[in-house]
């Protein structure tokens, strides 16, 4: 999982603020000190909150309770009741919420590919064309537009045989976690079933 950090903090005022706060080396010190804050809240899902206990653990700086207190000086970080909170934390990252529904959907997705059933299913009904544009996919092609993937047509459903198309890069792409509707794209009946000598 990635923290966001603004490449544009290298040169913000707030962290010149903090570094004169902070003395010698001090734009560094802030610029660390605020990223190990940015890394530590992401990994454990806290939305921004960093606890005082947890702050004055970050022994990779002397004195982490007066650099914690320069970055709240500078509005890099807020006060709150238990400790800290990251400034704008959600302006460059994703909640907590949204990080374990992501991580919930990635493992349904995983499923999929661990069902061969499901997949023979699909890919016999769907006659390995995509149901969007109605092409043939390549199944070992893994980069072009007409390289087979399989497609949720209700974004984030569940893994069901009325739920999941074969469908080519291209119109995955064009779809990606849309409805047919917002990604204005309609549903092409299954071919018809040819008999092969």
């Amino acid at each position: 999982m990635w923290a966001r950090l603004d490449d544009e903090l290298i040169d913000h005022r707030k962290v010149f603020v903090a570094g004169e706060l902070l003395g010698k080396n001090g734009p560094a010190i802030a610029i660390g000190f605020y990223a190990v804050g940015l890394m530590w809240s992401n990994k454990h899902l806290t939305d921004g909150h960093l606890p005082s206990s947890v702050v004055r653990s970050f022994h990779h700086v002397d004195r982490p309770g007066s650099v914690a207190e320069a970055l709240v000086k500078a509005g890099l970080w807020e006060k709150n009741g238990s400790g800290y909170q990251i400034h704008d934390y959600h302006d460059f990252n994703l909640t907590a919420a949204d990080i374990k529904s992501n991580r919930a959907w990635d493992r349904r997705r995983k499923e999929l590919y661990s069902d061969p059933g499901l997949i023979a299913a699909i890919r016999t009904r769907d006659q390995d064309r995509c149901r969007y544009c109605g092409r043939e996919v390549r199944w070992r092609d893994r980069r072009g537009p007409l390289g087979g993937q399989y497609d949720h047509v209700i974004a984030r459903g569940p893994n069901t045989l009325d739920n999941i198309v074969t469908a080519c890069r291209r119109c995955n792409n064009q779809k990606g976690n849309r409805s047919m509707e917002a990604a204005g794209m309609t549903l092409l009946p299954p071919p018809k079933i040819t008999q092969r000598n």
